[in-house]
């Protein structure tokens, strides 16, 4: 990714604390496949035929457990026909997953730290995290040299929250709140259960142990409120810092990709690192 382009950490790759985003993070919403008789759960009644449209892609997510309840009318694709779906427990578990209906990201805290939603007001900061080449040298851009690559940033991340494809806090120290870093949850899947994790710390800041605590709690908070059952990572080998905090948190190393990127110059390889709900400690 190009600077001040879409954004985010989830490929741990420094020589300090920061991983970046997987190339697929980028923005798109959750759209609806059309549910047929050979669809196993749903329940579908046709209703009057109206306009023809398409109400979805093959990324679909699909819900193999109804319940009781009506969900919202989905227009389809077809001769005018248009289904009333119904779902229980799988429906709860996306609006869980999506945060559905929250206009910006709750606040996560730690004993040392607060997790929460970026605003102008975060600009310098953030501009000061991702200037330094340090922070950026196994990421998915060049490090920043003005301010507005920033103030896009900041845009990117809200305009990603909104379409649900993207959860990044930014962190800080509790006693003054300004902002040392990011965490950051992407590829977020309601059909799956699963998102990518990530992280970048200032420069400033490194070796106190502030990314291991805030990523840890950002995986508490994706295991126990959104009810994911997987989460994963991308990591440069050479970054071994970042690669102690996932192994310190249980992540298990998946496998190894040669060659995966191209970035700052050089060809990079990348680790890839996962994590299930059922193997999760607590506090780890």
């Amino acid at each position: 990714m190009g600077t001040g382009g879409w954004c985010s950490p989830s490929r741990c790759r420094s020589s300090g604390p920061a991983w970046r985003m997987p190339r697929r993070w980028w923005a798109r919403s959750h759209r609806w496949t059309r549910p047929t008789s050979a669809s196993p759960g749903w329940r579908a009644s046709c209703a009057s035929a109206g306009p023809a449209s398409t109400c979805g892609t093959s990324r679909s997510p699909s819900f193999r457990n109804s319940g009781a309840g009506a969900g919202p009318s989905l227009p389809c694709v077809g001769e005018g026909a248009s289904y009333q779906i119904t779902w229980g427990r799988e429906r709860s578990k996306l609006g869980n997953i999506m945060l559905t209906g929250a206009s910006t990201l709750p606040t996560l805290e730690t004993p040392r730290l607060r997790l929460r939603w970026m605003t102008e007001a975060d600009i310098p900061a953030l501009f000061e995290l991702f200037s330094h080449p340090e922070v950026t040298r196994y990421w998915s851009w060049s490090a920043y040299t003005e301010r507005a690559q920033a103030e896009k940033l900041l845009g990117n991340i809200h305009e990603a929250f909104a379409e649900r494809s993207l959860f990044q806090w930014g962190f800080a120290r509790r006693e003054d709140d300004r902002i040392i870093g990011t965490c950051t949850l992407s590829d977020l899947s309601g059909q799956h259960r699963r998102a990518s994790l990530g992280y970048a710390l200032n420069r400033a800041h490194w070796g106190h142990g502030y990314g291991r605590e805030a990523v840890a709690r950002v995986v508490e908070f994706g295991f126990i409120s959104l009810e994911l059952h997987r989460l994963e990572a991308d990591v440069d080998p050479r970054n071994t810092s970042s690669m102690q905090v996932l192994e310190g948190l249980g992540f298990q190393r998946e496998g190894y990709q040669r060659q995966r990127y191209f970035l700052n110059g050089e060809i990079q390889d990348a680790v890839l690192y996962g994590l299930l709900r059922p193997e999760w400690r607590p506090g780890a």
